[in-house]
């Protein structure tokens, strides 16, 4: 029960849609695994404010990969756009990979299915490919 829990606490930090879910409704849990005590207490920790400290530093890491790993790309996009991609990509694959060069090879191939043709599509494939010579 304590591995669910866990993963469970992660999960609440890293997407703020489910936390936003278990604090109206502890029932947002129900695919975990859980004690009633621990229940209760993702429940409480769900509506907290500081929860966002720990979603911010998240998010800011796995974006600092991808602009380490895929400038180009990054700045192509702009800061609206990506802002968009990035949370659409983010509740795809809310799990970090550690791995700048596996983040970013992951973030490519996703936004090339949706960038089928077209400068940004031409970026992503020459950042990738530069990206698997390493």
């Amino acid at each position: 029960m304590l591995a669910d829990f866990e993963r469970a606490l992660a999960r609440i930090v890293v997407d703020p849609e489910l936390a936003d879910r278990v604090a109206a409704d502890a029932s947002a849990l129900d695919g975990y695994i859980l004690t009633p005590r621990e229940r209760e207490r993702l429940a409480a920790i769900a509506p907290q404010k500081g929860l966002a400290i720990g979603t911010l530093f998240h998010r800011s890491f796995r974006i600092s990969k991808l602009a380490y790993t895929l400038p180009n790309t990054l700045k192509a996009l702009g800061s609206e756009r990506l802002s968009t991609l990035l949370h659409e990509y983010w509740k795809e694959y809310p799990a970090v990979i550690e791995y700048y060069d596996r983040e970013a090879e992951r973030f490519a191939l996703w936004l090339l299915k949706r960038e089928k043709a077209g400068e940004t599509a031409r970026l992503v494939e020459s950042e990738l490919s530069a990206l698997r010579e390493i």
